[in-house]
């Protein structure tokens, strides 16, 4: 637990701002529509084949599964699950969003109402994530993976 003793706001950024404790990309490939085996055979679209192949075996398995157990969650449209660390590449270099907020965190710190409370909230900004979620679902696709990847 951190705590900060200083009245003084540059005090109180220095001890707070810092990096945060988990930064994940969590990246879920879900199965896609039903594929048309023939389709897939004829445009000989072996990798698209492979991964409905195991679709299928998955979601046979999964039944199988369900009717021993109805208390395991359904994970048939689920094909992976993956969490990437992002902790090492993210600072604690952050700032208050305008000269208003740095106003109202002066005035809580020298407020006399010791219940007095102040919500903060971290935002981590990641310019052109979306570039680098572009680049996992081509990279995927160009795997082979017919389905829909949600980064």
């Amino acid at each position: 637990r951190l705590t900060c003793n200083s009245a003084d706001a540059e005090m109180f950024l220095r001890t707070f701002n810092t990096q945060p404790q988990c930064a994940r990309l969590r990246i879920i490939g879900r199965s896609g529509p039903a594929a048309d085996i023939r389709g897939l055979i004829r445009g000989l679209r072996f990798r698209e084949l492979a991964w409905y192949a195991r679709q299928r075996l998955c979601t046979i398995l999964a039944m199988r599964r369900s009717r021993r157990d109805t208390r395991l969650p359904s994970w048939e449209s689920i094909m992976f699950d993956v969490s990437l660390d992002l902790t090492p590449f993210v600072t604690g270099d952050g700032r208050l969003e305008s000269l208003s907020d740095g106003t109202r965190l002066e005035q809580h710190l020298c407020a006399q109402n010791p219940l007095e409370v102040l919500i903060l909230s971290k935002q981590v900004e990641w310019p052109c994530w979306e570039d680098i979620a572009t680049n996992v679902r081509q990279r995927l696709r160009a795997l082979g993976f017919p389905g829909e990847v949600e980064a």
